[in-house]
């Protein structure tokens, strides 16, 4: 495939798959049909793997004194249990408190 373009393996006419990526399965394929022959094909397309680097930043959760790279802060995600007085929580008491706060006095979900 080069660019927008791949040649149908049929007839070798050169189809225009701009529109494809809209159409991928989970596999990155689709079924296309030639536009010249009307023969159907698969197409693959194929991405290149694209590289940033950034700093690992680990916090305390000032709720259990867990440290983690995985972390919520006050402000940076809702909902935000309101039962910690706390501004940092590891994942697991941010959804703990989220959970309990959505049960009701019996611990079913409201």
């Amino acid at each position: 495939m080069q660019g927008n373009k791949v040649k149908c393996p049929y007839c070798e006419y050169e189809n225009i798959v701009t529109g494809a990526l809209s159409d991928l399965n989970s596999d990155n394929t689709t079924d296309w049909e030639c536009e010249n022959c009307e023969g159907e094909f698969e197409l693959q397309a194929e991405f290149e793997p694209s590289w940033s680097a950034s700093k690992i930043v680990y916090a305390e959760c000032k709720n259990c004194g867990d440290v983690s790279r995985d972390f919520k802060r006050r402000g940076q995600v809702f909902p935000y249990p309101e039962m910690y007085k706390v501004d940092v929580l590891c994942e697991p008491c941010w959804r703990n408190g989220v959970l309990e706060e959505m049960e009701d006095e019996r611990g079913r979900l409201i």
